[in-house]
């Protein structure tokens, strides 16, 4: 609502002035949006024909639309401290929305010597891995409180979940052709790895200004979590990565190897109740021996493996009681959703890998 009284279509293009528009109800405006959305939205992922009547000078001049979402897009900020004052004046005006953020900066500088990538491959790889093990954790402690709610939605959402195989290795081809050379010409698609519940390594977005980014998309309404996310990348884009390097070896998430460690009737459960994201509920399967040993806590890999054990025998009754009908699809998938969130705490891996990052790089991670 607040959107639409910052906002009106452009008196160059639309016979309106801003009083009209003001004196609409919501829903009037809704309805006029939604009927002129083509004359107003020209053009996929860009700008439109709403124009800004707020005066609020942190909001651009207009908006832009993608699908059935209403869009601003930010022009770069010089500052991470011109960015904080600028987001926070944006959602004191209009109500905190769905955010993402990017940080970038030059090329050279996040590759360092060419050739060499196991340091930019390992960081990301530990920032993927915690953020991932981070939200199941905060998931875990919301179940806690209320067992009816779906605490785990990004391992059901499309262009979410965790890294996989097959997005994790178009991220290494991609680190290493343009360690050899930053100007290697990137595929003009988007590319699989972005699609992540995480910080996502975004070559593509300024390739042509010598630049890389990365682009945070796990925070959704989470403003300090945004906050504390673009603070860390912005901190660690200035130091060396090192620390990471034999982070590059870690075992990633086969969607169907570690799939097929699940039992064939619990996978038909996972595929009736998750009917598009199923294979992204394997996860706490995959191996965790590197990832331990990694964090120095090799010998407690057994509590991990209990962990695994607990949750495929919390998946094992979930399904049985389905198809006995004793419980609904929507009492399933927040079963479900709550166990994969249960998982990072009953494991302490969440625990271990914010205590190792803390320890190693001074910085404190979001919980």
């Amino acid at each position: 609502e607040k959107l639409l009284r910052a906002y009106m279509p452009d008196p160059n293009h639309v016979n309106m002035s801003r009083s009209e528009w003001l004196s609409f109800s919501h829903q009037e405006r809704l309805e006029y949006l939604e009927k002129h959305s083509k004359v107003l939205f020209p053009s996929v992922r860009l700008e439109g024909l709403m124009v800004k009547i707020s005066k609020n000078e942190s909001l651009p001049f207009s908006f832009l639309k993608d699908g059935h979402n209403y869009e601003i897009r930010l022009d770069p900020i010089d500052t991470y401290e011109d960015w904080y004052r600028t987001v926070t004046s944006i959602n004191e005006e209009l109500g905190v929305g769905s955010m993402q953020a990017v940080i970038s900066f030059p090329s050279r500088s996040f590759l360092h010597a060419a050739g060499k990538t196991s340091n930019q491959l390992g960081y990301l790889n530990f920032i993927n891995e915690m953020d991932t093990l981070e939200k199941l954790f905060r998931g875990a402690q919301r179940y806690k409180k209320n067992p009816n709610l779906l605490v785990a939605q990004s391992f059901n959402h499309l262009h979410l979940g965790p890294m996989n195989t097959t997005r994790h290795k178009h991220l290494v081809k991609v680190l290493d052709d343009l360690s050899i050379d930053p100007h290697f010409a990137l595929p003009k698609t988007t590319p699989p790895y972005k699609y992540i519940g995480g910080t996502s390594f975004r070559p593509d977005i300024a390739q042509g200004i010598e630049r890389m980014a990365l682009e945070t998309r796990d925070c959704h309404k989470d403003f300090e979590l945004l906050n504390s996310r673009l603070s860390r990348s912005t901190e660690l884009a200035q130091r060396d990565l090192s620390m990471f390097s034999k982070a590059q070896g870690f075992s990633i998430f086969d969607t169907k190897a570690d799939l097929k460690k699940l039992s064939p009737e619990v996978r038909e459960t996972l595929k009736k109740i998750f009917p598009y994201k199923f294979d992204n509920f394997a996860y706490p399967l995959k191996d965790w021996k590197v990832q331990v040993e990694f964090i120095g806590k090799g010998q407690s890999l057994k509590q991990v493996q209990k962990a695994q054990t607990a949750y495929v025998e919390k998946l094992e009754n979930i399904s049985d009681l389905l198809n006995r009908e004793m419980v609904s699809i929507e009492q399933a998938q927040k079963e479900v959703q709550g166990s994969i969130a249960q998982f990072s705490e009953e494991s302490n891996l969440y625990r271990w890998f914010s205590e190792w990052f803390e320890k190693e790089t001074g910085l404190r991670p979001a919980l």
